[in-house]
């Protein structure tokens, strides 16, 4: 006969493979980019998993938005035509080389190499890395680096029908450029909770190349339409 209390239920019991499921899943979850949350995360939960990253993200968007106005105010006066900056090639080959990874990264699905910030491939992985969810988006800023090119080489060998359209092309691109970057980098602290540094750095190519563009894009646009 069983003692009163000596039945034990076989359900309390953990078998050690339960107890070592248990410690791999809570060593899993100790990466805050595996954490799949019961709810969708706030805003602020998805700023603190990475907490570094997301603050020089934070940095780069305050100076780009502050960039932009910077911009506006050079409109107030136009240059005239000139010889490009050489500055303005030096930045779109960067900025080619660094979308053109992301590029390979988005297409082939591979891993990429990140910094010792962010988690590029927690971004590279997420629904934001491709518009509409057909065309990658570092495929985008490819293809707008390599039109800054070509229209620095036109503005460069100055053909005097394209010239203007060519600097226009090239302020143009970087104004649409920032503003879609703008957003871009609002979405990795705040919704996708993680950063891309080599977004990061394709975010403050195309603004470079806004600041160095806006004035002669300004005088360009002038002469076209002959105001």
């Amino acid at each position: 006969m069983n003692q009163p209390g000596a039945a034990i239920d076989s359900a309390m019991i953990a078998s050690p493979d339960t107890v070592a499921s248990d410690a791999e899943s809570t060593m899993a979850i100790s990466n805050p980019f595996e954490i799949i949350p019961d709810e969708t995360p706030t805003m602020l939960e998805n700023l603190r998993r990475d907490a570094s990253g997301n603050a020089v993200a934070l940095v780069v968007l305050a100076g780009m938005i502050v960039s932009v106005f910077v911009a506006l105010g050079r409109l107030r006066a136009a240059s005239t035509p000139g010889g490009p900056h050489p500055a303005i090639l030096a930045v779109a080959l960067v900025g080619l080389v660094v979308a053109g990874y992301l590029t390979y990264v988005e297409i082939s699905g591979a891993t990429a190499v990140c910094g010792p910030v962010g988690d590029c491939n927690t971004v590279q992985q997420s629904r934001y890395a491709n518009l509409f969810g057909l065309v990658p988006v570092g495929l985008l800023g490819l293809l707008g680096y390599i039109l800054i090119v070509i229209a620095w080489l036109v503005w460069a060998t100055k053909p005097a029908a394209l010239q203007d359209h060519a600097i226009l092309a090239i302020a143009g691109i970087s104004l649409v450029g920032t503003l879609f970057s703008i957003y871009l980098t609002f979405l990795e602290p705040f919704v996708i909770g993680a950063t891309c540094a080599w977004c990061l750095a394709s975010s403050v190519a195309i603004t470079l190349l806004l600041l160095l563009s806006a004035r002669a894009g300004k005088g360009a646009w002038l002469r076209l339409t002959g105001s």
